[in-house]
């Protein structure tokens, strides 16, 4: 059921304001002097029905005006209707695109929870939860986890949520929200698209090069490409162009290369080493600096990655470029760049949250403009009437 609210109810004293127009009613009904008026038998010929319509009319100016002084003050306390929470025993989110996951997400949900499989309402992971049986809206990226503490605000407190989705950067906040319900994240797959990409992730492409005078740094960072599948199992694939790749190996050794910039502007991730990285321009820390370009991210390793070349026995030179990779991902992202599971789900422990008001404001201050017009014709018909 819903509840009825007041935004700012200390307005309601405005409401004393009510008693005015019947103060002045009695005030000038108390004004009227008597006067000898020697033609008597004139008002004797006016009609008793004509009097009485106007004192009718009278009265409801008066009232009419009492009810405008209550509508503003009304108004300016600002009523609301707060919907109740929606009865659903279970919600299961769909990000649109996911849906093949649909049908074993239920099976499993409805054994885990214990609960009638037509228990679940599947809606779409999108503003509004339009029902997964209507098709999805074509839209924009938008707030992932503004959606989902809509969804917590909707749903009773006993009701269950789950989420199939595969986020990406773009899609959150700054801040990871804390709702109310614990989350059931569903993907396809260990990873949600994300780091590390394992088998059953997307496949990552990967751009190697270097400046003319680093060239030497080819075969050493195509090898750590190649430990990635290798020994880490991720599904990467070297490509021919900066601008296919989602992660890209540079060794510069003055400025980036054009193509380079472009897709790093893209939403591409650059990783090099120190020599070509401006300090004052990054936001340092323990592991490597930190650069925007455009909607990208340039990453810089300290470690000269020169030594390599000699032959030093680095054998965990993949493994530190993996992890400098990945952990960019846990701070501002790029847009295209998708993040891990346990990233993405917001955590959980906070109060119930009652969904936000309906404001009745509109409706308000139409139905006080139709009045005060009201209210205005009817003073001129009184003022006609005594003029007669």
């Amino acid at each position: 059921m819903s509840g009825f609210v007041w935004q700012y109810p200390a307005a309601l004293i405005a409401l004393i304001g009510v008693v005015v127009p019947l103060i002045i009613h009695l005030l000038d009904r108390g004004s009227a002097r008597q006067l000898d008026f020697a033609p008597f038998h004139l008002l004797e010929d006016l009609p008793r029905a004509s009097l009485r319509r106007l004192r009718l009319r009278e009265r409801l100016l008066w009232l009419l005006r009492s009810l405008l002084v209550a509508i503003a003050a009304i108004l300016l306390a600002s009523p609301a209707l707060r919907p109740a929470p929606l009865a659903a025993q279970a919600w299961l989110l769909v990000q649109p695109g996911l849906e093949e996951a649909v049908d074993a997400s239920v099976a499993s949900l409805s054994q885990r929870w214990g609960i009638d499989p037509g228990a679940i309402d599947v809606r779409w992971l999108e503003p509004g939860f339009a029902p997964s049986s209507i098709p999805a809206q074509a839209r924009e990226r938008g707030d992932f986890w503004g959606v989902l503490l809509a969804a917590d605000t909707r749903l009773s407190p006993g009701a269950r949520l789950a989420v199939i989705a595969n986020p990406r950067a773009a899609d959150l906040g700054p801040v990871r929200p804390r709702l109310s319900r614990p989350v059931e994240w569903l993907t396809s797959g260990e990873y949600s698209g994300s780091t590390p990409p394992g088998e059953n992730g997307p496949s990552l492409a990967v751009y190697v090069d270097a400046a003319p005078s680093r060239s030497a740094l080819i075969p050493v960072l195509t090898a750590a490409v190649d430990a990635w599948r290798r020994g880490l199992g991720a599904a990467v694939d070297i490509v021919d162009e900066p601008a296919h790749a989602d992660w890209i190996l540079y060794a510069p050794a003055g400025a980036l290369p054009e193509a380079v910039e472009d897709a790093v502007a893209g939403g591409a991730l650059l990783l090099t080493d120190s020599p070509a990285f401006a300090k004052s321009a990054a936001t340092s820390s323990s592991e490597f600096g930190r650069r925007r370009i455009g909607s990208g991210l340039w990453l810089r390793q300290p470690q000269d990655w020169t030594a390599l070349v000699a032959g030093s026995g680095d054998f965990a030179f993949p493994l530190r470029l993996w992890r400098d990779l990945g952990a960019a991902r846990l701070a501002s992202l790029p847009p295209g760049i998708a993040i891990p599971r346990e990233q993405a789900a917001p955590v959980s422990g906070a109060a119930p949250r009652a969904a936000p008001p309906h404001s009745l404001t509109p409706i308000l201050g139409v139905l006080l403009l139709w009045l005060l017009a009201l209210e205005r014709w009817l003073s001129g018909r009184i003022a006609a009437g005594r003029r007669s």
